[in-house]
């Protein structure tokens, strides 16, 4: 009797229980992945975010507001005084950035139509120093942080302010 000969591979059964093992883990990976670079992407979007509110920061801390406002023909100025808070709106075109600013990290151009930062002045009574605060409505046409009426404080951006927006 001839000994049958031992075949040495895979079945093709084995063989597809492997692909779709290595599908299943591909697929898990993917969504994995999508979610890290969605991440990655809102805490740029922040941190260009604050790129603006620091640029805004040097321009009133170097008086440079003055003219940042009568180039744009304002009918008021930023004043600090006892009796009222005063506060005035700066686009994004007026601030000066050593780099970037022009696209957000989902490829979108930045709105600099619609999107601002307000400064408010104020003074204590009795005090001398006078207080700044800032806020931002930061759009890209899809993604926003604050909304057009109601700008985010510059201490509370986080990533989860950055949502999809509209401004209809």
């Amino acid at each position: 009797m001839k000994k049958i000969k031992d075949n040495k591979g895979f079945t093709l059964v084995e063989l597809l229980a492997v692909i779709v093992v290595l599908a299943i883990v591909m697929s898990l990976a993917v969504v994995a992945i999508t979610g890290v670079l969605d991440n990655a992407r809102k805490a740029t979007f922040v941190s260009e975010a604050k790129s603006f509110l620091e640029g805004a920061r040097n321009v009133v801390n170097s008086d440079d507001l003055i003219s940042v406002i009568d180039r744009n023909k304002a009918t008021h100025l930023i004043a600090c005084d006892n009796a009222a808070a005063s506060e005035t709106t700066i686009k994004l075109d007026e601030i000066p950035l050593q780099q970037g600013g022009v696209k957000s990290p989902y490829g979108n151009p930045y709105d600099k139509t619609n999107s601002y930062i307000k400064v408010v002045a104020s003074k204590e009574s009795g005090s001398t120093v006078c207080k700044y605060t800032y806020s931002i409505f930061l759009f890209d046409g899809v993604y926003a942080i604050g909304t057009k009426d109601v700008p985010v404080e510059w201490n509370s951006i986080e990533t989860s302010e950055v949502k999809t927006y509209s401004l209809s």
